[in-house]
């Protein structure tokens, strides 16, 4: 299985500061998601939520999402 999973990342702010937001579209925002205060920090959080994630999944007997392939014509 790849290991290349699509990512949403953009930024938020609310009245205390700004941040970043990312998810892994194959998971979805709910269950594979977390926030940081750089790109760099949010993306090395979501690596680790999604190791998790997989974990759980393997753990429980859920079917691992497959990556989403992009084809370009």
């Amino acid at each position: 299985m790849s290991n290349r999973y699509s990512i949403i990342i953009h930024p938020l702010s609310d009245e205390e500061e700004d941040y970043w937001y990312a998810y892994v579209l194959e998971f979805g925002s709910s269950a594979c998601s977390a926030t940081g205060s750089t790109i760099q920090e949010t993306l090395e959080l979501l690596d680790k939520v999604k190791d998790e994630v997989i974990e759980y999944y393997i753990e429980t007997g859920k079917e691992i999402p497959e990556p989403f392939q992009l084809i370009l014509g």
